[in-house]
């Protein structure tokens, strides 16, 4: 994953050219919920898609929205990643067929089931001060779709454009490797000296009182 995107932004890739591809409304706001679409873009898999992402980062609460091609295996989907070390992730996205159809989607996560507790656990750290890894302070439990452990290390380049050395290990969706993942939204994967997931284990879910 060489200077991609991360997160959800890797895994939307355009499907089969068509002859008539569909126009869907384009624009990326970091740091925002709402993005006015300034061009088109064509789309020959005739979807058109909004990514709302939401990123907590050592207590500070980031969002960002994204209006872009849709490939119908991703569509209205939910990505997640869990460490309570420091870093959060929430991603959903949003789909719709038709020229411009996106235009006017809302963000909005509405992933209930990314907080709901799964009986899964993985080892946990955080640090963006180092890509030399991160030395698991517990276990964190996995959320929705989070079956997977993922461990990723490198650097990236965040929103307001400082690079970061990056270390990170807890609870990814499944096949979540698979989808691309780097560290946060809003960012971009400048260098990747490690990205792997294995399952995560099962364990008892606590009775809520």
């Amino acid at each position: 994953m060489k200077a991609s995107y991360i997160c959800i932004l890797a895994v939307l890739v355009t499907s089969a050219a068509s002859d008539d591809p569909t126009e869907c409304s384009s624009c990326w706001n970091i740091g925002q919920t709402e993005c006015c679409p300034t061009k088109s873009v064509k789309c020959p898999s005739g979807v058109c898609m909004t990514v709302s992402e939401h990123c907590i980062l050592n207590g500070q609460h980031h969002k960002t929205i994204t209006k872009m091609c849709g490939d119908k295996t991703s569509c209205n989907g939910c990505f997640s990643v869990t460490t309570e070390q420091g870093l959060t992730v929430r991603v959903s996205s949003q789909c719709s067929t038709g020229n411009h159809s996106n235009d006017g989607h809302c963000y909005g996560i509405g992933c209930e089931s990314l907080e709901k507790k799964n009986g899964h656990q993985c080892d946990a750290c955080y640090s963006n001060s180092t890509m030399d890894g991160c030395i698991p302070t517990g276990k964190v439990m996995c959320s929705g779709s989070e079956l997977d452990c993922v461990t990723f290390r490198g650097i990236i380049q965040v929103s307001d454009h400082t690079v970061q050395q990056v270390s990170v290990k807890g609870c990814i969706t499944k096949g979540g490797c698979a989808l691309g993942f780097g560290a946060m939204p809003g960012a971009k994967s400048m260098k990747e000296l490690e990205l792997a997931c294995t399952a995560a284990e099962k364990v008892p879910i606590e009775k809520e009182d």
